[in-house]
């Protein structure tokens, strides 16, 4: 998990409260399981984005100068789905309004990252513009997210 906890914070800088939050003791709010899938503006599942770190931060519990802020992460199955944990992966988000994240798996060190599969503004939660609610009980969730536009080879002179 601290591999996973490194690689995260540094592709999302604004998650590392959040996720400390993820190591605080037993004994803390309950928890609302939360399954979700991500899907292109055209309805296809998101299946490229496997790997992918979804993160949820609490609106309603968000940190403070005298507490920890409370999220929840996960990561996108090859299916374009993943499932949301606070303390241990899985185990549910506190209920209230969140914002999300969603922030590209880390490139080998040795290699360029490659292109993102959707843009860039997704990986941070002012300008993402994914919320979600979370209810009492099982939740499930779709994020709708666009796809990158396609990259162009460079134009070589003749």
């Amino acid at each position: 998990m601290h591999r996973l906890v490194q690689t995260t914070i540094s592709h999302c800088p604004k998650a590392v409260v959040m996720l400390l939050a993820g190591f605080a003791g037993c004994g803390g709010p309950t928890l609302c399981p939360v399954e979700g899938k991500i899907v292109y503006t055209d309805g296809t599942p998101a299946k490229d984005l496997e790997g992918y770190t979804v993160t949820f931060e609490s609106v309603d519990q968000a940190a403070t100068e005298l507490r920890p802020g409370i999220s929840a992460w996960g990561v996108v199955e090859a299916d374009g789905t993943f499932r949301i944990g606070t303390y241990q992966p899985g185990d549910g988000v506190v209920p209230g309004r969140h914002r999300v994240a969603i922030c590209p798996p880390p490139s080998e060190a040795d290699q360029p990252p490659p292109p993102p599969a959707i843009p860039l503004k997704y990986a941070n939660f002012d300008t993402s513009g994914l919320q979600v609610d979370i209810l009492p009980g099982v939740n499930k969730i779709t994020l709708t997210v666009e796809p990158s536009p396609p990259s162009h080879p460079p134009r070589t002179k003749k």
